[in-house]
């Protein structure tokens, strides 16, 4: 026997259907939803190659950021890529065709030459090179980066004399190049080192024992909006972008920052008002098992609010 539904039956199926659909496309707009607002976190530090991690420099703006910052980093990486194509077209203007004898040798000198006290990272070879940088940081209103100062732990290293200080010394001196004072909440439990350059970048890498007695390393850099810079000075492999999870956390002088983990690495970070503070936070020769609680522990070590003041 042949059952035939009714327009009252079509009607109803109609109707699930349709509410099926409607729940299914929610789920779906909350999922992308939330995988974005995961993905975003690494995009903050991810280089273009899509491989590599920035340490010292900002990779992206998420929406909402005030619009002084975000152009702040979109001017940055403008006059950075203007740097960087007329520098390599002038260097491979000058290169020989043939890649041996006198005029090759001599182009190999030229490419590992330093001039002038810029940071190496420009990579600035002759007079003409120097010219063009400094009119490019004048166009984008920005300085530059020139000679690195650094100091070590004597605690540490057990070294002492000029650059050596204790841990509890060279937290104290961070006042004097990072910003309107002491950046350390506690004295670290020791340090790499620390270096930084005249206009506000900087780098503490510092150490932080767990209650267990495990090292970890974490590596800080401040990056100033107002500092022309490439961004791939310190990189570390991405890996699967995917496994990264994202939380908000107010450290404890109550600023919000981002911490960012897929199990194995940690990064800690935030967009303050002057300039950009990365941390990557690991255990070295360990699989990385930090929890959030711990990693919570460390971001409290930073007193954010002075950076950049």
């Amino acid at each position: 026997m042949t059952t035939r539904k009714t327009n009252e039956d079509r009607s109803r199926i109609s109707r699930r259907i349709i509410a099926v659909a409607a729940a299914l496309a929610l789920m779906l707009a909350l999922a992308a939803a939330a995988y974005a607002a995961d993905v975003f976190g690494i995009r903050a530090l991810l280089l273009p190659d899509g491989e590599r991690i920035s340490l010292t420099k900002p990779q992206d703006v998420p929406d909402g950021l005030s619009l002084s910052i975000s152009e702040r980093v979109e001017n940055v990486r403008a006059a950075w890529d203007e740097w960087s194509v007329w520098r390599d077209e002038y260097c491979s203007g000058l290169k020989p065709p043939e890649e041996d004898g006198a005029a090759f040798s001599l182009w190999q000198e030229f490419m590992t030459a330093e001039y002038g006290e810029y940071d190496w990272r420009y990579e600035v070879h002759d007079e003409t090179m120097a010219a063009k940088l400094e009119d490019i940081a004048d166009k984008y209103d920005l300085r530059l980066l020139t000679g690195t100062n650094v100091a070590w732990s004597s605690d540490t290293t057990g070294i002492t004399g000029d650059g050596f200080y204790t841990n509890e010394a060279l937290a104290e001196k961070t006042a004097e190049f990072a910003g309107s004072g002491n950046i350390f909440a506690r004295t670290p439990d020791g340090f790499d080192k620390v270096y930084w350059y005249g206009e506000g970048s900087f780098c503490v890498s510092w150490y932080y024992d767990l209650p267990n007695g495990t090292r970890v390393t974490c590596y800080g850099y401040n990056s100033m909006y107002s500092t022309l810079a490439s961004g791939s000075d310190v990189v570390a492999e991405a890996g699967d972008i995917s496994a990264y999870s994202e939380r908000i956390y107010t450290a404890a002088d109550g600023t919000e920052v981002t911490i960012l983990s897929d199990g194995r690495n940690a990064y800690i970070y935030v967009y303050l008002e002057n300039s950009f503070f990365v941390e990557r936070v690991s255990v070295p020769g360990s699989p990385f098992t930090l929890n959030d609680s711990e990693l919570n522990a460390i971001a409290d070590c930073i007193i954010y609010s002075r950076i950049g003041q």
